[in-house]
């Protein structure tokens, strides 16, 4: 991940009606695009700037960004939440 950012392995992955619209081409998007708009999981890697009080490697997260039907999604923290 890059400044800022974590790397989370995705455990869960929310299906929502944007997503079928991403694959079906109503919502045109840049390619390539992977599909998800949230999801959750383990933090795996931080980036440089990730303050040590936040999102500590191995915790649990939910995040809304794109890429979560990826095995493995890099996150800006802005993004992300522990549970």
């Amino acid at each position: 991940p890059g400044p800022g950012e974590i790397l989370v392995r995705n455990d869960f992955t929310g299906l929502n009606f944007i997503d079928t619209y991403h694959r079906s081409g109503l919502y045109a998007t840049k390619l390539p695009f992977t599909l998800g708009v949230e999801g959750a999981g383990q933090v795996m890697s931080r980036g440089d700037g990730v303050p040590d009080d936040k999102f500590s490697v191995g915790e649990r997260v939910c995040y809304y960004g794109t890429g979560s039907y990826a095995e493995y999604t890099v996150v800006p923290m802005t993004q992300a939440v522990g549970v």
